[in-house]
């Protein structure tokens, strides 16, 4: 028994280090050339993990739009500046009805969407583990020189079929890295049964997720706010704080 374990947990150990590309020595120039650069000011950094989560129909792939469509178009996405960059829409699920949400968008904001083929690509369906589907994601990533890829959602895309083992999920996310190294990655993923209906949905999976992930955004439903202008509406929430689920690993100076 004892050796079946210790077999189990180096086989483990050595899935995790698949995709890791070797130590490389730095130097104190190396370090101040790595200050963060943001794709959203304060927030979403270049070269990063991401992840966006919450319950299914609570409006994360609006959300994302959102953040995309202002993105390209230099606007400010909830007060923050963004940055312009080529995009890469990898959708494993919520296909149907997409184009509906980029074209009410556009409607609402009473914008031309002849700007769409030039900033964003698009592939259908993904799995991180196929390694056809990681080139074509690379290909397509790499010819229109991707800033941002995003991947919806990371159960349909990742491949990993126990989200609780670690390893998988960070050799899974190590293989993300290789897609286009030095573009940003924003995974959608869904919270845990237990906290999905709460004021702080848990990001589902191992812990090595929210281990690598630079930033975690959590989206629920805010019974509590209660605005000063006086609505009374259903309002949703969207939030980087430890209280709430989130995790943003900045340091603000």
């Amino acid at each position: 028994l004892y050796i079946d374990k210790k077999a189990a947990q180096i086989a483990e150990n050595r899935i995790a280090a698949e995709g890791f590309t070797g130590s490389v020595e730095l130097t104190i120039e190396d370090l101040k050339s790595t200050k963060n650069v943001f794709l959203v000011q304060d927030l979403l950094p270049v070269d990063s993990i991401a992840f966006m989560v919450a319950i299914s129909n609570l409006g994360k792939t609006f959300a994302y739009v959102d953040l995309i469509c202002r993105m390209i178009h230099e606007m400010t996405w909830l007060g923050k500046a963004t940055k312009q960059v080529k995009i890469l829409l990898v959708l494993g699920e919520g296909k149907a009805g997409f184009y509906e949400r980029l074209e009410a968008w556009f409607k609402f904001h009473n914008l031309n969407m002849d700007i769409i083929p030039e900033y964003f690509s698009f592939i259908d369906g993904a799995n991180l583990f196929n390694d056809q589907s990681l080139a074509k994601m690379s290909e397509v990533a790499n010819r229109d020189d991707c800033g941002l890829i995003i991947l919806d959602t990371w159960s349909a895309t990742s491949g990993v079929a126990d989200e609780n083992a670690g390893a998988l999920n960070s050799t899974a996310l190590n293989r993300a890295m290789t897609i286009k190294p030095g573009a940003t990655l924003l995974f959608v993923h869904h919270p845990t049964k237990n906290s999905e209906k709460s004021e702080r949905p848990e990001l589902r999976g191992s812990s090595a997720l929210k281990g690598r992930a630079d930033l975690v955004m959590t989206m629920y439903a805010d019974s509590s706010f209660n605005p000063s202008t006086g609505e009374k509406e259903d309002f949703i929430a969207l939030s980087t704080e430890v209280a709430h689920g989130g995790k943003l690993s900045l340091i603000h100076i």
